[in-house]
C-alpha cells in the first residue's frame, strides 16, 4: 500500500514537473515570421530590359534610399536637377515574390509620374543583403521590364 502511494506521489510530481516544462517550452517559442525587406536599403543600380536584353542601365542611378518595417514603406531619393524632390510613404506586403506598396504620401513629381495609381505591384527576387525588384512600365507603346537592385545597410 505504502508502494502504491509512494508510485501515485511520483506520477503527480512527475505530471506537474512535465506540464510546467511543456508550458515554460510554448511560451518561448515565438509565432512571428522573420520579414526578408525589413531594414533600411540602398539603390545599387537601375536599368531597363525588354526581350530578355537590358537596353538601358542607369551609370549613376542617384541616391536612393527605402525603409521597411513592420508593415510600413518609405523611400527617398536625392533631389533631381531641377531640386525637385521624390519620396513616399505607405504600407507594404510581402507573399513569395511579390511585393506590394501603396503609398499614402508621395511627392508631386512622383504623384504627376504615376497619377492616381497609388499601388506598386512588384515582383521581386531577395536574400538576406539583396533585393532585385521588377515592374513593367510603359513608354511610346512599348512595355519594358524596369529593374532596381537593393543592397541591405542593417
Amino acid at each position: 500500500m505504502k508502494e502504491l502511494k509512494f508510485s501515485i506521489r511520483v506520477l503527480s510530481y512527475s505530471f506537474i514537473v512535465f506540464s510546467l516544462f511543456l508550458l515554460c517550452s510554448a511560451c518561448t517559442q515565438t509565432t512571428e515570421s522573420i520579414d526578408p525587406v525589413e531594414g533600411v536599403w540602398e539603390r545599387s543600380v537601375r536599368y531597363w530590359v525588354l526581350d530578355d536584353d537590358t537596353i538601358y542601365a542607369d551609370p549613376t542611378p542617384g541616391l536612393q534610399h527605402k525603409i521597411y518595417y513592420d508593415g510600413y514603406v518609405m523611400w527617398t531619393a536625392d533631389p533631381a536637377a531641377d531640386s525637385s524632390e521624390w519620396y513616399g510613404y505607405g504600407t507594404y506586403q510581402l507573399n513569395n515574390n511579390t511585393l506590394v506598396e501603396k503609398l499614402s504620401t508621395m511627392s508631386l513629381p512622383l504623384r504627376g509620374l504615376v497619377g492616381s495609381d497609388d499601388e506598386w505591384l512588384l515582383t521581386v527576387e531577395y536574400d538576406e543583403n539583396f533585393y532585385k525588384q521588377e515592374m513593367p512600365r510603359a513608354f511610346r507603346d512599348t512595355i519594358y521590364l524596369y529593374v532596381e537592385e537593393w543592397k541591405k545597410l542593417n
